[in-house]
């Protein structure tokens, strides 16, 4: 199959009040340039990723990209010879060398390539090993007691416990607990046990294969069925144990860049301020008021993590979209994400922990280079499709991710519990185009 692509470089003059020197001190940067692999006739899904090589001087040098736009933009006191390796869907790959031209409009060239048919399985990228937790809200009908559960679960697992509180004692099984925010469904005629399903701390692959585990001995084994409904929740906890203020800071000010963009990902009666137990963190009473650069100035300037917790969770209160109350009580070093509706589904739980552990994840390890003392924010008035796009092409990274939110995220009917729902109007569809 031919495929034809522009590879080039665009080039502005940085202002001289805005030149910044180099990493020795000894140079100023003095070129604004984005080095870019573009498509302009073929499919676009036959690239795979581009790999962007920069000079050595670069910190990091090299420049994944496994999502279109293929670019980087970057600031450098001269020019130098680049390479561009594109890893096709086929499995081969091509390696150009692309000589920067810092003058003018820059440079650009256009280049054909003969890529078979074939394609590679489409997979996730590897889960990072950050551990995480799940907890499940769900009913079944009163037919079946929380003790059935519970031993159709000790069946699949080691063990399984049943929990009259939310204590952390038994962290190491899963538990079965109350939760007295979750209701019975109209065609429940209000006959059913609730059920909150915690897990214990799980880590990359080994833990999504247990969570995947449970879910299908509770639709497989359990003899009757378990549903989600409107008043149910799926949370996640991510650990963030060892994290800096600084570190916290930069997925705070993440949080509240993308927090618009996860809603398109989620049940309208998630988004916004629509739950009460899964408010907006953005739109909390001490930011909601700010633009998006004092916001993210308020949270950046925080003097301690007591502060940023109150930014974030005014009042204490743990029923915000992203909940940082295990944090602040020391009772576990996670953060809670509550945003997600009730699911029994396992592709959307896995796709939901894959997505916030790679958000978190990358919030940390840019804190951790220097990169987002203060991240940059969205000019006002960008849609929250836009910032859709933009969160899968700079922080998830992961195109198989992309298909499955971009594609699920107009369904009209939940998978998992076969009640109607009218997730959206079909705003995603552009959203990674």
């Amino acid at each position: 199959m031919a495929l034809k692509l522009e590879i080039g470089n665009t080039y502005a003059p940085v202002p001289p009040e805005k030149q910044k020197y180099n990493r020795s001190g000894t140079m100023k940067k003095k070129h604004d340039w984005r080095l870019y692999a573009k498509v302009v006739q073929g499919d676009v899904n036959l690239i795979h990723q581009v790999t962007f090589q920069l000079h050595e001087t670069f910190q990091p040098s090299a420049f994944k990209k496994f999502l279109p736009p293929f670019e980087t933009r970057q600031q450098s006191y001269g020019p130098f010879t680049a390479r561009v390796s594109i890893g096709f869907a086929d499995g081969s790959s091509k390696h150009v060398e692309h000589v920067l031209v810092l003058h003018g409009d820059g440079a650009r060239s256009t280049l054909g390539f003969q890529v078979s048919g074939n394609r590679l399985p489409a997979v996730s990228r590897p889960l990072a090993t950050r551990p995480f937790g799940i907890e499940l809200e769900l009913t079944t009908s009163s037919q079946c007691s929380l003790d059935e559960v519970r031993n159709t679960l000790s069946r699949a697992l080691k063990q399984v416990v049943v929990q009259a509180d939310r204590s952390n004692r038994s962290s190491y099984c899963w538990k079965l607990v109350p939760d007295a925010s979750v209701q019975c469904s109209f065609d429940e005629r209000g006959a059913c046990n609730p059920f909150e399903l915690v897990s214990p701390k799980l880590c990359a692959g080994a833990g999504l294969s247990a969570a995947n585990t449970v879910i299908r001995a509770l639709h497989d084994q359990l003899r009757c069925s378990v549903r989600a409904n409107d008043s149910t929740g799926f949370h996640v906890h991510v650990e963030v144990e060892g994290a800096t203020l600084a570190q916290l800071k930069a997925l705070c000010c993440a949080w509240v860049k993308y927090e618009g963009a996860l809603d398109l990902l989620v049940d309208p009666s998630r988004r916004g301020d629509s739950n009460r137990y899964a408010l907006s963190t953005r739109r909390n009473s001490h930011l909601f008021h700010l633009s998006n650069d004092a916001a993210r100035d308020k949270l950046a300037s925080a003097a301690c993590f007591d502060e940023l917790c109150e930014l974030m969770n005014p009042g204490g209160s743990r029923y915000y979209k992203l909940n940082l109350q295990n944090l602040a009580s020391g009772r576990q070093p996670t953060v809670e994400v509550r945003m997600h509706e009730g699911t029994a589904d396992f592709q959307r739980v896995g796709s939901w922990v894959r997505l916030l552990v790679a958000f978190v994840e990358h919030a940390v390890s840019e804190a951790d280079v220097g990169m987002t003392a203060r991240p940059k924010t969205f000019a006002e008035g960008r849609t929250p499709q836009d910032k859709l796009a933009k969160l899968f092409e700079w922080v998830v990274k992961d195109r198989k991710l992309r298909d499955f939110y971009l594609s699920s995220a107009c369904s009209s009917s939940c998978p998992s519990s076969g009640v109607k729902r009218s997730r959206c109007e079909c705003e995603c569809d552009h959203a990674g185009a």
